[in-house]
This record gives C-alpha cells, structure tokens and sequence, in this order.
C-alpha cells in the first residue's frame, strides 16, 4: 500500500529518516507489537519487532510465501525468549493470503527491490543497538536470508536458511562473513541434491563455517498452513537453530 510512487521520483526525494519506528498496535497473545520502518526510497513498511530493545544480539526474519502470520510470530517470541531482539519483515503490506495459489500470486507480484528495500530498512533499525545480527528465513525468505548476508556481509554475523536454495557460486559466496545453517528437506522437489552438493563443495572450498541438516520432510514442513507441516520434523529443526546459535552467537560475542 506504499508502494504506488514510482521508482524515479522517490530517488529523487530528500532522503528519509534511516529508522523511524513507531508503536501501531498489540498483537493478540504475542509479546511484541507492530513497528513501522523506513526504506531508503522514502517509503514505509510494517514489521513485528519483540525482545529487549538493548539486547547484544538481534534477529532479521523473513517469511515464506505464507507472508507474516501467526507462524512467524510466534517463532519471533521464541528467539526473543533466548534474550534475542527481533524483527520480522511483513514485505506483503499486510496482505492476507488464504491458500497456496494466492499466496503464489502475492508473491509475484512483489517486485524484489522493494523486498531487499525492507530487509535493509530493518537490518538498519536493528543495526542501532544489536552488535551481531543473523538473518533467517523460510522458502523464499530462506533465499532473500542468504542474499541479504552476501549484499551487507559485515552486517551479517550468522545466517539460517529453511529450505532456502543454496548459492553455488563461490565468486558470490566468498564474501560471506559468518557461520551458516542450511536446513534442507529432503523430499523438497525444488532443490536437488546436485545442487545441495555443489553447495558443500563450494562453502569447504572457500573454507565457511557450514551447519547443514537434511530432514525427512518435504518443503515447507515448519509452517502450519503447510500441506507439508511436520511438528516432528519442525522441533527437529529448531533444536539444531537453537544449538547452532548458542555456539556461534556467544563465540562471536567473546570474540568482541
């Protein structure tokens, strides 16, 4: 809804506020609220943002086709639990998607500029207090995770992808600047194992911290919208998202 100006004018626009974040409203149960954030067009975007606002390390997330819904929520309330602070992008404005085939839709509809727009307004609000930041999404918010560490790698301390396609190549791959955890399932039709393995090569070549965890899961097994949805599966990801962040978060903390 505040993307109807066209690209030209807004480059040509007095540049904005880098972070203006303002309380709109509680979220039911949830133990954050919604914050609206700038981009550096001058336009405005909605996030959820929880956990203590001077906490060391924060949380970028970014959703799957399925957009911000209770899913993310709740999983934003759970890294703020760990003492993290979190904001997660809503790059649909507020659109609701009721089935698979509309949120495809939705999906392309959206114009990856203003997706990468909004991760870097968010990275930049959580750049004013968090020291380390990771980046982590499902799906396609698993890729635009990865993508957002390759653009900005030394604001990037740690990146999680679920199910996201992996980069295999090592031009693209060599600035990354923190440890990786790729979780990957292995019924998922859109990511082959040849790829999952050029992958590997690529990361150990370049010598990168990779955590990698293949599921016996298909595509979307973390979300409850999902066909796919697998509770098992999904607490089997988590564990390993936990451990990884509590090994590489608080080496890079004493590091510092």
């Amino acid at each position: 809804m505040y993307r109807y100006l066209l690209l030209t004018a807004l480059l040509m626009m007095t540049p904005p506020v880098l972070y203006a974040a303002e309380a709109v409203s509680d979220m039911g149960l949830a133990e954050g609220s919604y914050i609206i954030l700038d981009t550096d067009f001058g336009t405005t975007f909605t996030a959820y943002a929880t956990g203590d606002e001077n906490a060391e390390n924060g949380v970028l997330l970014i959703h799957d086709k399925w957009g911000l819904d209770q899913h993310v929520i709740q999983w934003a309330d759970r890294f703020a639990a760990m003492g993290y602070r979190v904001v997660a992008v809503d790059f649909y404005d507020g659109r609701q998607v009721s089935n698979a085939e509309m949120a495809k839709d939705v999906l392309k509809s959206i114009d990856p500029v203003w997706i990468e727009a909004d991760l870097k307004g968010a990275l930049k609000y959580l750049k004013r207090k968090q020291q380390h930041i990771v980046s982590m999404g499902w799906g396609v918010g698993g890729d635009h995770a990865l993508a957002l560490a390759l653009q900005q790698p030394q604001d990037i301390s740690a990146v999680i992808t679920y199910y996201g396609k992996p980069v295999t190549d090592d031009q693209k791959l060599d600035v990354l600047n923190g440890p990786m955890l790729a979780i990957f399932a292995d019924h998922d039709a859109h990511i082959d194992s040849k790829t999952i393995k050029a992958f590997n090569e690529s990361m150990a070549v370049l010598d990168k911290q990779l955590v990698e965890l293949q599921v016996n899961a298909d595509q979307g097994f973390a979300n409850p919208r999902s066909k796919t949805y697998n509770e098992q599966v999904t607490e089997q990801a988590w564990s390993a998202t936990r451990d990884f962040l509590t090994k590489y978060l608080t080496v890079s903390a004493k590091a510092n």
